[in-house]
């Protein structure tokens, strides 16, 4: 690897020196855990809140697609009701015609048959 594999960066005393100086600022596991301690129950009291925002949302989504289905069922019941309301409202309109412009039709065919029964004769 090295041109000179007998050349090293360091003299293995030089390395002990320098890790045995900087052994000092080394912490053990319980110093770092009390250094940070407040650290990481506010962290978990934040996870502990997203994990209830996150419960809320989810809630809310599915009362929210619960909705949407419900005013699926509502669209296709009122449009049932309007078709047949169509149907009935054509049928009164045609009954309505019927009786308004028959009376005139069987004037216009009595009239029509007097007259030929006049001119006939």
């Amino acid at each position: 690897m090295f041109s000179d594999e007998s050349e090293e960066f360091f003299s293995n005393r030089e390395l002990f020196e320098m890790f045995s100086d900087e052994s000092e600022e080394f912490f053990s596991n319980r110093e770092l855990f009390e250094m940070f301690s407040d650290e990481i129950e506010s962290l978990l009291q934040d996870v502990d809140e997203l994990k209830s925002d996150l419960q809320s949302t989810r809630k809310a989504v599915k009362k929210h697609h619960n909705l949407r289905e419900q005013i699926g069922h509502i669209d296709e019941r009122l449009s049932g009701v309007e078709d047949r309301e169509k149907k009935s409202t054509g049928k009164f309109e045609l009954l309505d015609s019927v009786k308004e412009y028959g009376i005139w039709i069987v004037a216009i065919l009595s009239l029509l048959l007097h007259f030929i029964k006049v001119v006939g004769s």
